[in-house]
């Protein structure tokens, strides 16, 4: 198809559509300019890929983690429950790295308990990004003196909405603080770590 002389539209033999000669790769679409000018081949973007859904225990029989005393610790996120694109490291460093093409906006979700075999008076779960706190994402518990009973576990639950680029990456660290020494523990069976693409920043 010709339009003041240029080529427009071509329909080759397999029944292919090229804008012209042009014909697009594989899993490209067409993408409008506007009415002045004329439409190109364009890779998607990608909505709600990028998702992984991971726990720091398999069961209850699993040992917990041990959090470092008033040192933040990352949590050990070994069990995937889902990774779609295989990103989460779930073996050396625990965390995801935002791959390229789906830099964007991802729902973040923190779940989890710590505890301390003695009383503790202050304790919280965190998101960091590319190694710095990410204050969007955290939960925390702070009493004045060892007021929360030894052996006794604080819940977190912790969510946000989070500009990403690729090449960034996300992991969750922990913190417990008490007066009288003990050994802070993650819970068995209760981190989870999650996350997925919602769209374009």
């Amino acid at each position: 198809i010709e339009t003041n002389g240029s080529e427009r539209l071509r329909i080759n033999s397999a029944g292919s559509w090229g804008i012209g000669a042009n014909f697009g790769t594989s899993g490209q679409v067409l993408t409008s300019q506007g009415n002045s000018s004329a439409p190109t081949w364009a890779t998607p973007q990608t909505q709600g890929y990028g998702i992984f859904h991971v726990r720091a225990n398999q069961n209850d029989g699993d040992t917990p983690q041990t959090v470092a005393m008033t040192s933040r610790t990352k949590v050990q996120f070994k069990y995937e429950l889902a990774d779609l694109d295989g990103l989460f490291d779930n073996t050396t460093n625990y965390r995801y790295t935002i791959p390229s093409g789906l830099g964007g906006v991802y729902h973040v979700s923190i779940q989890g308990a710590l505890q301390c075999s003695t009383a503790y008076f202050e304790t919280w779960l965190r998101l960091y990004t590319n190694g710095d706190t990410n204050s969007n994402c955290e939960s925390r518990t702070r009493v004045n003196g060892d007021y929360l009973n030894a052996g006794s576990s604080q819940r977190f639950s912790c969510s946000s909405l989070i500009s990403l680029s690729a090449g960034d990456y996300i992991e969750v660290f922990a913190y417990i603080h008490s007066s009288s020494g003990g050994t802070p523990q993650v819970n068995a069976n209760s981190q989870f770590f999650s996350a997925y693409r919602v769209g374009n920043s």
